[in-house]
């Protein structure tokens, strides 16, 4: 045996070595990962919740949108809250044409507002949690579904610093009209905000929901109409909603002239389409808002009546 035969197995033993504990650590790393999802982050999770909510039926009517419906409806028997925070026009429209595709409810109420039409929500791709929550696609492992795995890291980081968490259920922080989650007495209100506060929280809002110039010729616009129109044909009524603002908020929208272009372009649509459009946009008081343009539940108490009734007069009550 020469001398390079014999350095070569000491090199050999330890890339075998370093190999083996690489394999070993990564095989732990997605097998704990793997059980921490599946044990305790899914079943707390919001997303189950609305995966569950969207495989369900409404009687009555279902309502689409964002976190503004999420916020702003507390559905009465037979209605169904299937607003999501965050969610794009793509992503709602999907829902709403599944939800026509399998006759899950006679009526859809979709809220549509200008942040619908801004670049935040236009550039941002929600193709893979959209295929998830509707139950197009699954990968095998729950860690690799994309509601799951941008947050790994973060699921690690509780375990090791606050294990205790994965034992308690979950604490929506603003989502007092999920079914379940019962509302804090002490919400915020808008109003008791000093001026100034008011004034900065709608301003940083509204520069991230300002409407691009050319919305109307975008492509989530045409994939609206073309959705409309599908849906309707499918034997579901559509109601179009822009659901109310603060008069801070409001005020200051002003100085864009998209914000009013989006919401006179959706009129100008209902009435072409024959559809209800409600314009709630300033109709509310600054006490009935969480936040520039999050109503707290008393804002939802008053909204949802009012709002169904204008959608379907013939079907729910006017308000008390």
């Amino acid at each position: 045996m020469n001398a390079r035969t014999e350095h070569a197995h000491p090199f050999r033993a330890y890339t075998l070595w370093f190999l083996g504990v690489f394999v070993a650590v990564n095989v732990l790393f997605v097998g704990l990962s793997e059980y921490g999802v599946r044990r305790w982050v899914a079943p707390r999770s919001d997303v189950e919740i609305h995966i569950r909510l969207l495989q369900s039926r409404a009687e009555v009517a279902a309502v689409f949108g964002d976190s503004r419906v999420v916020n702003g409806i507390d559905p009465p028997p037979g209605v169904v809250n299937l607003g999501y925070p965050g969610d794009n026009l793509e992503t709602t429209l999907d829902k709403l044409a599944t939800w026509a595709a399998q006759h899950r409810a006679p009526r859809g109420l979709l809220e549509l507002g200008p942040q619908q039409f801004s670049l935040l929500r236009l550039l941002s791709d929600q193709k893979e949690l959209a295929d998830d929550v509707l139950n197009r696609s699954h990968p095998t492992m729950q860690m690799f579904r994309p509601v799951f795995r941008r947050y790994l890291l973060e699921y690690w980081r509780s375990a090791l610093t606050e294990p205790g968490r994965f034992f308690h259920p979950p604490q929506p922080v603003r989502q007092p009209n999920r079914p379940g989650v019962k509302a804090d007495p002490d919400f915020q209100r808008m109003s008791q905000l000093p001026p100034a506060e008011q004034q900065r929280q709608s301003w940083l809002r509204l520069h991230l929901h300002a409407p691009m110039n050319d919305f109307a010729a975008s492509k989530a616009m045409r994939r609206l109409e073309e959705t409309l129109s599908s849906v309707r044909e499918q034997g579901m009524a559509p109601c179009l909603a822009t659901f109310p603002v603060s008069g801070v908020y409001a005020d200051q929208a002003e100085r864009f002239p998209a914000f009013a272009g989006v919401r006179a372009h959706l009129a100008a649509l209902a009435r072409r389409l024959d559809l209800p459009y409600v314009d709630a946009w300033r109709d509310f008081s600054d006490d009935l808002f969480s936040d520039p343009d999050h109503l707290n539940p008393d804002g939802a108490a008053r909204l949802t009546p009012l709002i169904l009734h204008r959608c379907w007069p013939d079907v729910f009550p006017p308000p008390p």
